[in-house]
């Protein structure tokens, strides 16, 4: 069942981009052929671009494999609402051909309200899945295309230095919403995703997987005798620890195969569409990246414990029991001497 609430968040970030493109596609139309003309083109296939993206990610939400990712939808919503009002309202200015700056000041209230968080988190949301749906995320398009806006706002725009200003601070509002979505996804000591960030990227990837009959795997880590390790060489070393074991992790996966930081010194690990034998071999190429790693010399070693099966109908719950039984089996391999892997 879709999240009703997700699902009109998703349609009206289409329909934000839908009237984007509109606007665009005019401004294009009526300075003709000329680099402005060119300029605005090129803004109008980027909001097409985005498009694409809305539409896909809407079917998605409506099969009900995207979850609610925010904190107050609701909220959401009506700001989204009042967005696209404001966009239509920019779209009714825009009847007659207006002098070159008057039509750069438009584009930037435009992108301006192009900014909403909500785009940003769903675009973040987007990449984190890509590689295993094959969705093509904005993400990284898009501070080139806030980049060529301001550009030619001030190479095209015969804008005064105040307006120049007002362009770069468009870019710095993109950075700090891409910066607040890394906050609210993203484990900000080892870069990969915190247990949040992990929790809503697997749902879509459990729903495929349930739909095409694949077995999904989950490893459990842990870092052995972290404890240890903080105290006999300071919680810096141990935070570089960290640091290195999740790159280690990440760097013996798949594209398509996702980590988390599940809390403390415990990492997770989704694998969409494997087998129970190349699951294992993946989760004892992690164990030896880690053990040949040795960040300060550190002797660093980890346990890990994996499940696989197929989802049933109930899906969040059967990714439940695979992440309580690879856990089972983690504290198995420790209970078994460490630094060894238990499928």
């Amino acid at each position: 069942m879709s999240d009703d609430a997700i699902v009109d968040i998703i349609r009206l970030c289409l329909d934000i981009d839908t009237k984007a493109e509109a606007l665009y596609r005019d401004m294009a139309a009526r300075f003709g052929r000329n680099e402005i003309g060119s300029f605005f083109d090129e803004m109008c296939g980027a909001e097409r671009q985005h498009i694409a993206f809305w539409n896909d990610l809407l079917h998605m939400a409506e099969e009900g494999m995207i979850p609610q990712v925010f904190d107050h939808p609701h909220k959401v919503i009506a700001e989204l609402q009042a967005v696209g009002s404001r966009i239509e309202s920019l779209i009714d200015q825009y009847h007659g051909l207006f002098p070159t700056n008057e039509a750069f000041l438009i584009s930037f209230r435009l992108e301006f309200y192009l900014l909403h968080p909500a785009l940003e988190t769903l675009f973040h949301y987007g990449k984190t899945i890509e590689g295993a749906t094959g969705l093509q995320s904005p993400l990284e398009e898009y501070e080139s295309h806030i980049d060529k806006f301001i550009s030619a706002l001030n190479r095209l725009g015969n804008v005064s230095p105040e307006m120049e200003l007002v362009g770069e601070s468009l870019k710095t509002l993109w950075q700090e919403n891409r910066s607040l979505t890394r906050l609210t996804n993203v484990d900000q000591l080892t870069g990969v995703l915190n247990r949040r960030g992990f929790l809503h990227a697997v749902q879509p990837l459990s729903h495929l997987a349930q739909r095409n009959a694949f077995d999904i795997g989950v490893l459990m880590i842990d870092i052995d005798h972290f404890k240890k390790i903080n105290d006999t060489y300071g919680h810096q070393a141990g935070d570089e620890v960290l640091v290195r074991v999740a790159a280690s992790i990440k760097s013996s996966l798949r594209i398509s195969d996702l980590v988390g930081r599940y809390g403390g010194e415990e990492f997770i690990v989704f694998m969409p569409e494997v087998r129970v034998q190349a699951m294992r071999q993946v989760a004892e190429k992690a164990r030896r990246s880690v053990e040949a790693v040795r960040p300060r010399d550190i002797p660093v070693t980890v346990s890990i414990g994996g499940a696989s099966s197929r989802i049933g109908q109930r899906v969040n719950q059967d990714v439940e029991n695979l992440i309580k039984q690879a856990d089972d089996r983690l504290y198995q391999a420790k209970r078994e001497g460490r630094n060894r892997v238990l499928t």
